[in-house]
């Protein structure tokens, strides 16, 4: 009896590690080191590169998808952010997963979406993957708040909430206030 309670907890043991191995962030080494540079493209086809913003902005970067729901639940949030913070100081790169066989078929499924949920910020794609690839994301929502020098501040695994706000308004504010 003794063999298979010692049993049951080494395995209790075993998933538990199993499981925190699998949780644990371990592409948080990204925090601290300068984002991986992507050039991409918006519904109607302009191009946005990451260079580009870097030196006098600082940059949002969020993954999402339509079908995911944490992802409706944060997008009121990033639609204030875009229209709180001055353009020339603040960028939110909205990237989502291509869900859809093709452009027209995403901006059918935005257009949708919008309808249920509204928002003004452009959406960027990521047709094949590649850049959530390069940013380790491995679920949706993820964020990631890149200083003026382009280097990762916070990375944010999950949905960001109206709880989250007043301690995001004020990290992007003290961002803007710093020099590069």
């Amino acid at each position: 009896m003794l063999k298979q309670i010692a049993l049951f907890i080494a395995l209790l043991l075993g998933f538990f590690l199993f499981y925190i191995s699998l949780t644990h962030d371990s592409d948080q080494n990204l925090v601290g080191q300068m984002a991986p540079s992507f050039t991409t493209s918006n519904l109607s086809g302009e191009k946005i590169a990451l260079a580009d913003q870097i030196g006098n902005k600082v940059v949002f970067v969020n993954f999402w998808a339509t079908w995911c729901a944490p992802c409706r639940e944060e997008i009121p949030l990033l639609n204030e952010f875009h229209k709180q913070f001055d353009s020339n100081q603040f960028v939110l790169i909205s990237i989502i997963e291509n869900e859809a066989p093709s452009t027209a078929h995403l901006k059918k499924a935005i257009v949708n979406f919008k309808k249920k949920i509204p928002f003004d910020f452009p959406v960027y794609q990521d047709p094949n993957g590649l850049i959530a690839d390069s940013y380790g994301t491995h679920q949706i929502p993820e964020s990631y708040l890149l200083d003026k020098t382009g280097k990762i501040v916070v990375k944010q695994n999950g949905a960001l909430t109206k709880w989250d706000k007043k301690e995001w308004v004020d990290k992007i504010n003290e961002l803007i206030a710093a020099k590069p």
